[in-house]
């Protein structure tokens, strides 16, 4: 991964595992796949994530670990590894991780490149 660094960073804050509340519940349900005669709805019962307020049918738990920054394990919403790098102006950006270990070199490199720059282990 390519380092993100110039001399106006001021301070890094990293998360290694954040929990992330979602709108989506993990649990037994029904799935909508089809209709029957053009008009009545053919379900077909399924574990996966529910929309909680509607219980509509989101997916699967590998598709929703498959992409975006979220995770879901052992039946709660995480937040992917990530680190947030402030600048001396006033803005920030984040960037995300698949594993811990990938973070941890990441913050390594840029703490070797700016020593000046306050790390905060959240």
């Amino acid at each position: 991964m390519k380092i993100l660094f110039n001399n106006n960073i001021s301070q890094i804050n990293v998360y290694e595992k954040s929990r992330h509340f979602s709108d989506l519940v993990f649990k037994r349900g029904a799935k909508r796949i089809g209709t029957k005669l053009g008009i009545l709805p053919v379900y077909e019962t399924v574990e996966g994530l529910f929309y909680h307020w509607d219980d509509e049918y989101w997916g699967t738990v590998e598709e929703y670990n498959a992409e975006g920054t979220n995770y879901f394990e052992d039946g709660k919403f995480y937040e992917r590894p990530h680190c947030v790098i402030y600048t001396t102006g006033g803005q920030s950006n984040k960037v995300y991780f698949k594993t811990t270990k990938e973070l941890h070199n990441y913050v390594g490199e840029l703490a070797s490149l700016a020593p000046h720059v306050i790390l905060n282990q959240n």
